[in-house]
């Protein structure tokens, strides 16, 4: 047979009842109080953020007038934006109406904001470039043949730009 396993002799550890578990109202209160401070800042900036899309997009379309201007001054020929009012997109072409090659990306400068990698709820509400109907045209020596007006709408928020002719600048009222 087994031996039995040596009984130890000596103080038994004293073990205290535990307390219910579970969390003091005090406790209760700090967390929602915390959590109402984040919400409070985090709301604003995730429930509307219209404006800072517009910035994003003011910025593409300032950049594609821009280059269709270089384009035009360096190459003594016709470019131009498309501007998609159905589609919500825009386009840099060159004179025939071909989308032009974008630098950054290999691919044709077609900007469409249906694609997940642009602002979303973006709206191409209206563009109007003298006869040119939705085009900013850019002659030879690179100014624009019309002024022009765009308006862009992001849910609630909507952003005007203006074309020059005589400077080519494009200027928000």
């Amino acid at each position: 047979l087994p031996e039995p396993p040596p009984v130890r002799a000596g103080p038994r550890p004293v073990t205290r009842p535990r307390p219910d578990a579970g969390f003091t109202l005090v406790e209760l209160v700090v967390v929602v109080f915390i959590l109402g401070l984040l919400a409070g800042i985090a709301v604003p900036g995730a429930g509307g953020g219209y404006e800072a899309r517009l910035d994003v997009v003011e910025i593409q379309v300032r950049d594609a007038l821009t280059r269709a201007a270089a384009l035009a001054r360096s190459t003594r020929s016709t470019y131009g934006v498309v501007f998609d009012v159905a589609g919500d997109r825009f386009a840099l072409v060159d004179a025939v109406g071909d989308a032009v090659t974008d630098p950054l990306t290999r691919r044709d400068y077609v900007v469409a904001f249906d694609r997940p990698d642009q602002p979303q709820g973006i709206d191409v509400f209206s563009a109007a470039f003298g006869s040119d109907g939705a085009a900013a045209i850019f002659d030879g020596q690179g100014l624009p043949i019309d002024d022009g007006t765009l308006v862009l709408r992001c849910r609630t928020a909507s952003r005007t730009l203006l074309l020059n002719k005589a400077s080519g600048e494009l200027s928000t009222p």
